[in-house]
């Protein structure tokens, strides 16, 4: 995955169509603490008192990126927390799914760990394994049934109907821990 990063300018640079001449790309990977960055921001920026804008963003999720002025610290650290993750695709998909919202990194990652269920190759796929989990192929077999007997669709269509779970992308969590 690529690097996270903002293109951070001025609005002053901005309105006199100069914001690519003063603007520039600036990476958001942790090598930099936030007051680090904040202090390399307005070096680039060449004003006073710069009104910062970032006019683009690269490597992280949409959630995170706001135009008007740099990121505030907490958001800033939410970013390096997603570049430094070992699964951003699974990140992606929780914040997808998630309606919560969280203070830092390790509160999103704690939740995320907490909820997450596993990676499936479809709807049927999760459901057939969490029945498997609960034991019910086991219980039919100790009763003398054929497990085929068992209808998955159903079970879906039950856990479907009581949100049990989200998916998005083949992740899926349980959203009720």
């Amino acid at each position: 995955m690529e690097s996270p990063k903002i293109f951070v300018t001025t609005y002053n640079a901005y309105n006199s169509g100069k914001q690519f001449q003063f603007g520039q790309y600036v990476d958001i990977d942790g090598s930099l603490t936030y007051d680090q960055f904040v202090d390399h921001c307005e070096q680039l920026a060449k004003e006073s008192d710069p009104e910062f804008m970032v006019t683009d963003f690269e490597g992280f999720p949409r959630v995170w990126y706001a135009e008007s002025g740099l990121p505030s610290e907490s958001t800033y650290e939410m970013i390096v927390g997603y570049a430094n993750s070992e699964d951003q695709e699974m990140v992606d998909a929780f914040l997808v799914v998630t309606s919560e919202t969280f203070s830092d990194w390790s509160d999103l990652e704690n939740k995320m760990n907490e909820q997450y269920i596993g990676q499936y190759a479809n709807k049927l796929a999760y459901a057939d394994d969490l029945a498997e989990q609960l034991g019910y192929f086991a219980a039919m077999k100790a009763a003398g049934i054929n497990e085929s007997y068992f209808d998955t669709e159903r079970f879906l269509n039950d856990l479907e109907c009581g949100s049990e779970f989200a998916e998005e992308n083949g992740y899926y969590f349980d959203l009720n821990r």
